[in-house]
């Protein structure tokens, strides 16, 4: 089974922009490389946006795997990042809200930005985050990961409405879902998640100390953003970057103390 998506219908992620979804020829072979060619081929043929392929391989958690190619980003059908979803593999679990868990998930492949709720103005990730609310409450099948990863989407962008609206009530429902997250941490492997899970709860107590203050709730917003700094700094991206800036500082003030030097004492 597969099919090539030229946009994505659903949880309002296309925010109302135009889309088309069709069904191809049948791919099997998961992610092995002949796989990956020939859905690039394909890809490119039909000039679609995504392609998405599927194979059922048992009825546990995460039984049910779809594969896929995204040129999300802008990329060319050669660019396209392949990716791997896993959904419940009991028929029954598919039925109810988990299709738009699947179309969400796919969404996301397509139009990354969704990673970074400030990209988008508020009063639209409001229908996102409403959306994500309700995946969250009426999906008993999630697996652990898919439910962590579906949490985080929803702190985020519930944080990024929040600290625009007030909304007290949303601001609550984050900070007690990523604490529970981090008094349970060990149970996942992904730092990122765990640096995320720092970032949304720190941002939301905030947000929270904004509207009503509490010195104690600023203080714990404070250590939960120092995490997140630490982290960062640790990451050899980061690093590079900051060893670029500081190279960009002595150059330009290189160039300063020379201007300075030829005004003063030049012929």
């Amino acid at each position: 089974m597969a099919a090539g998506f030229t946009g994505f219908p659903s949880c309002r992620v296309q925010f109302g922009a135009p889309h088309k979804v069709f069904r191809t020829g049948t791919i099997r072979g998961g992610m092995a490389t002949r796989t990956l060619q020939r859905a690039r081929r394909r890809l490119e043929i039909s000039d679609a946006d995504m392609l998405v392929w599927a194979d059922r391989t048992h009825r546990r958690a995460d039984g049910f795997v779809l594969y896929g190619l995204s040129r999300g980003g802008g990329l060319t059908a050669a660019e396209a990042k392949a990716f791997t979803l896993l959904l419940p593999g009991k028929m029954s679990d598919l039925e109810g809200q988990m299709p738009r868990v699947a179309a969400y998930l796919l969404a996301r492949e397509l139009q990354p930005a969704l990673a970074n709720p400030q990209s988008f103005r508020p009063e639209k990730m409001k229908l996102l985050s409403h959306s994500l609310s309700e995946l969250l409450a009426e999906s008993s099948a999630l697996s652990v990961a898919l439910r962590s990863r579906i949490e985080a989407d929803f702190c985020a962008s519930a944080v990024h409405v929040a600290e625009q609206s007030g909304d007290m009530e949303a601001l609550d429902h984050v900070i007690a879902l990523r604490r529970i997250h981090l008094e349970d941490i060990k149970s996942d492997r992904d730092a990122t998640r765990a640096v995320q899970a720092h970032m949304d709860l720190g941002r939301a107590l905030l947000a929270r100390a904004t509207k009503q203050f509490d010195r104690k709730t600023v203080e714990e917003a404070v250590s939960h953003l120092s995490k997140v700094i630490e982290a960062l700094q640790a990451d050899p991206t980061i690093k590079r970057a900051q060893a670029a800036s500081d190279a960009m500082y002595k150059a330009q003030n290189l160039l300063e103390t020379r201007k300075r030097f030829a005004v003063n004492f030049g012929s």
